[in-house]
């Protein structure tokens, strides 16, 4: 499943290599945002447990439909002590089917002190390495936003020793979907 994920993803950079897709012309920055609120409670707890999770990229186009996309996952939970924090790197790349809407493939990896699973960061007390493929779409509004919806495989891993409350094993691989707002200078 790797491997064909791998040349899927390989071959969308390549096929779509040859199309100009620059997401607003004159735009060379871009700004997304998206919000998670999740809210679970165990059976034997008295209290729910509520987690914000807030993925912010901001990219910046390198050529044509190319863009460099640092991102920050943040998740601020409200009964554990310690705040979940990613930083990844993302390469994008874009291609224009239709007048306002765009298609991109992304690759990407990152490092923080937080596992990703279920769209939050749970904090592990220690370095987690992410690695991340993925695509989507962007549909283009007015001359400067975009909504965004975007799926992606991420593998996290770390070392196993662990005194905090979530510790499956020694990596994680998921399958997420994003949908955000993008803004474009």
């Amino acid at each position: 499943m790797k491997k064909i994920t791998i040349l899927i993803v390989v071959s969308a950079f390549l096929l779509t290599g040859w199309t100009f897709a620059q997401p607003v012309p004159g735009k060379k920055v871009e700004f997304s945002v998206s919000g998670y609120f999740s809210s679970f409670k165990y059976e034997n707890d008295h209290d729910a447990t509520d987690f914000l999770n807030i993925p912010l990229r901001l990219g910046i186009f390198l050529w044509k439909g190319l863009e460099f996309e640092p991102e920050v996952v943040l998740t601020i939970p409200d009964r554990f002590k310690d705040t979940g924090i990613v930083f990844r790197a993302n390469l994008a790349y874009h291609f224009r089917p239709l007048q306002k809407t765009l298609f991109f493939v992304l690759a990407g990896g990152g490092y923080g002190n937080a596992i990703e699973a279920m769209t939050l960061a749970a904090d592990q007390e220690k370095g987690v390495t992410v690695f991340n493929l993925g695509a989507g779409i962007k549909q283009i509004i007015g001359d400067s936003a975009a909504l965004r919806l975007e799926y992606r495989f991420s593998r996290s891993s770390w070392s196993v020793a662990s005194s905090t409350w979530w510790n499956p094993s020694s990596y994680l691989s998921e399958h997420a979907v994003f949908a955000g707002v993008s803004l474009f200078f």
